[in-house]
This record gives C-alpha cells, structure tokens and sequence, in this order.
C-alpha cells in the first residue's frame, strides 16, 4: 500500500514539474520581447503565421515596434521576414509593405534570390511589377538580395549594380540601385550571422567610397546615400545644426554635379534624426545648405519619406512648405501636392 501512495506521489511530482516547464517554454516563446534572442524571435514568429496566419502576423510585428527605433524595426522586420519566406516562399511579398524602412521586403527577396540566384530575376520583376503594391520597394529589396548573393568586394558591388539592370525601374532613388548600395554599407542580410549594427568600415578614410569607384550612370544612386555613410563614418549617427551644415557642404564640394540627389538624401537622414518631426526636419534642412534649391530638395525627400514610413498629415504638407520664398515656396507646393497624391494610390 505504502509502496502505491510512492508511486503516485511521484507521477504527481513529475507530472507538476513538466507543467512548470512546459509552461515555462510556453510563455518564453508566446509572449514578444523586444531582447529575444534570434532564434527565440524566429521561433515567436513562425508560431505566430502557424496560428493566427501570416497577414495578421504581420500587423502584430506592427504593433510590437511602434515604439521602438527605425533601426530595431527595420532589423526586426528582417527577423520576421526571413520566417515569412521559410513559412510562404515567394507569396509572401504580397504579405510586405513599405513599413519598417521595407525590412520585409529586402528578407523575402533577398532569400529568394538566395535559394533560386540571379535566373530569378526576370521572373521576379513581373511579381514585383504586376503582384506587389509597392513596385520600387520590392525592387528596392532586389538590390539587397542580388548584392548578399553576389558578395561584398568592388568587383561584386559593380557586378550586382549591373544586374539590376534587369528591372523595369530604373529610378535613382528608392529602387534596386539604392538597395545594392545601402546593403554594401549596412550589410542587412547578414543579420544574425555578425553584429546589428550597421557596418561603415569599407568607407573609412575615403568620404567619396564607392561612388568613386562605379560608372558614372550609377551617381545619383551612390551619392544619394552618401549622407548617411558620412552621418555613420564621421559623426556616429548625432546629426545637429553643425553636422548638417558639414555634410552639406560635402554634397556640394565632393558630389559636385550631382548635389541634387546628396541633399534629398540629407532629406532622409534630416527627418529620421527629427523622429520624424517635420518643423526640425526642415529647419535641419535650411541648415544643410543657403542654396533654394539644394533646401527644397531636402524638404521634399523628407516629406517623401515621412510619408512612405509613417504617414503625413495636412500639417506636415504645410509644414515642409513654410517660410519659403517665392518662386521656391510654389515649386514646393506643386512637388508636395504630387507625392500626396502618389502616396494615397499607394497606400501601405
């Protein structure tokens, strides 16, 4: 008798330690935290499409990262897409949007192109074209994808900008050229293999690296993003009234004739160091140069990309505008009442 109250004791026991446990298990991967290790992330994730599917799914990374940095959601936003494609395969671009700096899309297409390589290409730019929403964000991933498959040296860099040429955008700014030129300076597609932080080394010492190292028909895409490798190079990420003014003064004495495209990439780094407070991403852009038309091209990428990441408002459209003089003010008007017009076509 003794003996059978043991036995029951201990399937007791064992039965309320496994309990503990498997909720314990339970909790750490049902529950999102901003610290998760990566695979405990990918694991959170993967659950998350199993059960609730992957558009829902989605709108939960949403809801996770709204107070987090443009930097972690666009990093996370890599996490998730990585999961997606194992999940969806190519379907799930249709899941992406241009949310999180298009972090979802540079994962899908980069791990397409990844398993199917550069033959891929043809046939992804008919989905991109005619089955995504956001055509320059899907190519804009491309370039991400065709730079981690083609590798990280000059010669790969001007190899991948050349395959690009098979899409139909051929947009300077936002499509597939920008995208093999931010993932040479960040490296996005080897997270989870090195550090998060976006890697600078191969411009050290040299503020015009890689433009200087490309065709001439690739410059506006290069300098383009040529303020954020110097925001990351020389002023670790801190942007102020002095700092602009200096990297300003680099779009006009290093970019030379193709200033335009420098400072609407100032427009970028201005509103994303304003947290996205369009009155200081503006003065920021006043700051980075005396020249109009070098201040309107900043104020209307910044616009630009306050819209496309979080929305504009009739107060932001007013705001980018404001105390400009004439003939400037109406070009800026005409040029914000068009982007508004795109970004509703082209809702996320």
């Amino acid at each position: 008798m003794e003996h059978r109250k043991n036995i029951v004791f201990l399937a007791i026991f064992f039965f309320f330690i496994a309990y503990i446990l498997i909720g314990i298990v339970y909790t750490s991967s049902d529950v999102w935290k901003p610290d998760m290790a990566f695979a405990e992330e990918k694991e959170y994730w993967k659950r998350q499409i199993e059960t609730t599917g992957a558009k829902n799914a989605y709108e939960k990374l949403g809801n996770v990262l709204k107070e987090s940095s443009a930097l972690t959601q666009h990093i996370k936003s890599h996490i998730f897409g990585e999961v997606l494609y194992e999940q969806e395969g190519i379907d799930g671009l249709a899941i992406c949007d241009r949310r999180f700096q298009n972090g979802c899309f540079h994962e899908v297409v980069e791990r397409v192109i990844k398993e199917h390589g550069v033959d891929i290409l043809k046939n992804l730019d008919t989905v991109c074209k005619n089955t995504i929403r956001h055509e320059q964000g899907c190519e804009h991933g491309a370039g991400h994808g065709i730079l981690a498959y083609t590798g990280y040296t000059e010669e790969d860099l001007r190899s991948a900008l050349k395959l690009c040429d098979n899409f139909s955008l051929k947009s300077p700014i936002g499509g597939c050229y920008q995208g093999v030129f931010m993932e040479y300076g960040r490296q996005d597609a080897l997270i989870g293999q090195k550090s998060i932080s976006p890697s600078y080394s191969p411009f050290e010492g040299d503020s015009l690296y890689p433009c200087n190292k490309v065709d001439e028909r690739y410059q506006d895409s290069c300098v383009f993003f040529q303020p954020e490798y110097w925001k990351g190079l020389f002023f670790k990420n801190n942007i102020s009234s002095d700092t602009i003014k200096q990297i300003g003064e680099w779009c006009i004495t290093k970019a030379t004739s193709h200033a335009i495209p420098c400072f609407q990439g100032i427009g970028d780094v201005a509103m994303e160091s304003a947290n996205f407070n369009t009155s200081t991403a503006m003065s920021l852009c006043d700051g980075s140069s005396e020249n109009p038309d070098h201040q309107l091209a900043c104020r209307i990428q910044a616009f630009i990309i306050k819209g496309v990441l979080e929305g504009v408002t009739p107060r932001d459209a007013i705001d980018t505008c404001r105390n400009l003089a004439p003939p400037i003010k109406e070009k800026c008007s005409y040029r914000v009442s068009e982007v508004t017009v795109s970004l509703r076509k082209n809702p996320d």
